[in-house]
């Protein structure tokens, strides 16, 4: 344990950076968040949360760039040359606190202040899917008679995956699906309105997900290229 600690002591801190509770916090006050970045010597990635205390371990600075921009309604392309390097954050914070969203903030600043990163709209060309309408509608998909917002979750791990929606639309079907096909998938269905679904398939059988839609909503994920929108992240000029 003592190796452990005094190799993290002679690592080089990248960048440590404090967030205010709010704007005019007295001198000396504790800061809502602290964050501390290094290299690291982890061969693997882990995450870890606690009371008061964020962990995120043996990171690249591609899957750092895509936590901390997590939040953002857009879709994210980091612009930095792939590598091995890998990276420690540390987060302090306050133990009554759950919304990740300001401890995403904080760490997008100390990767702007480490490695000069901004972020800019643009459009690049993908790999996508579209998502079309097939010869008939699935047993899991119809038309939902609620007047309620839509609803619902999913989840996906190393034995199943699992994806359910309340009078949601064809749009929203496809941000879902998109977390699980790990490309951009764009509504080319025609398709009004809100439906119910349920959808279900096995992560470790190649091509699942597209055959759990097509036999399951009756509806296709046809790949392709495209242009599409984008929140570009890199290093500012």
């Amino acid at each position: 344990m003592r190796h452990s600690l005094l190799a993290l002591v002679l690592l080089p801190l990248l960048a440590c950076r404090s967030v205010p509770q709010r704007p005019g916090l007295a001198a000396g006050a504790t800061p809502l968040y602290e964050v501390r970045l290094t290299p690291s010597r982890a061969g693997s990635q882990t995450e870890r949360a606690d009371p008061g205390l964020l962990e995120l371990e043996g990171w690249t600075l591609t899957d750092l760039v895509g936590f901390a921009y997590r939040d953002s309604r857009q879709r994210v392309e980091c612009t930095f040359p792939p590598s091995d390097q890998r990276y420690d954050v540390h987060v302090r914070m306050p133990t009554d606190l759950r919304d990740p969203g300001p401890a995403r903030g904080a760490v997008r600043g100390a990767l702007s202040d480490a490695f000069g990163i901004a972020s800019a709209e643009g459009t690049v060309s993908k790999d996508v899917y579209f998502l079309r309408s097939g010869r008939a509608k699935g047993p899991r998909l119809k038309r939902s008679a609620s007047r309620d917002g839509a609803g619902g979750g999913g989840g996906s791990g190393p034995e199943g995956g699992s994806l359910s929606m309340e009078n949601g639309s064809m749009a929203q079907l496809a941000g879902s699906l998109e977390m699980y096909a790990k490309r951009p998938v764009i509504d080319s269905t025609g398709l009004e309105g809100g439906y119910d679904l349920s959808l279900e398939w096995d992560p470790r059988q190649e091509g699942a997900l597209e055959r759990a839609v097509a036999e399951q909503l009756g509806l296709r994920l046809e790949p392709g290229t495209a242009e599409v929108d984008v929140l570009l992240v890199g290093r500012a000029p």
